[in-house]
């Protein structure tokens, strides 16, 4: 398991395609174009893309502009979980999974850390 598929396990615990994507068509299905829950939905497609992306670079240029685009698209759904999402779960009395996901938010940042710090070149970056 490469290192992009330990961070990407990290995040989100990988359900089977199926159980995916039905809960994301009930979760469309509940949403409005715009809304807040359609942005979530939005940036969950995003990562998981950027990590597709990182998953099938091949050289160290590819990798690094790979690792960079994961970086924004992370940095920007951190952000507005930690300022809406984690915020109103706490107030509809789901502060345990408020701190669950909180939690798997941290070992993403140091997740990302750790592949920052590896050379692109490395087969670590590899599948």
């Amino acid at each position: 398991m490469s290192l992009i598929d330990k961070a990407l396990a990290a995040v989100t615990p990988q359900p089977d395609d199926e159980t995916r994507k039905a809960a994301t068509e009930k979760a469309r299905a509940a949403s409005k174009a715009g809304d807040w829950l359609s942005l979530v939905l939005d940036h969950h497609d995003a990562i998981r893309a950027a990590f597709a992306s990182g998953r099938a670079a091949k050289t160290a240029v590819e990798r690094n502009a790979a690792c960079d685009a994961l970086a924004v698209v992370l940095d920007g759904h951190a952000l507005a979980e930690e300022l809406v999402l984690y915020p109103a779960l706490g107030q509809a009395g789901e502060k345990m999974h408020a701190a669950h996901t909180y939690l798997e938010q941290t070992t993403t940042k140091a997740q990302m850390a750790e592949l920052e710090n590896i050379a692109p070149s490395k087969p670590a970056w590899g599948p």
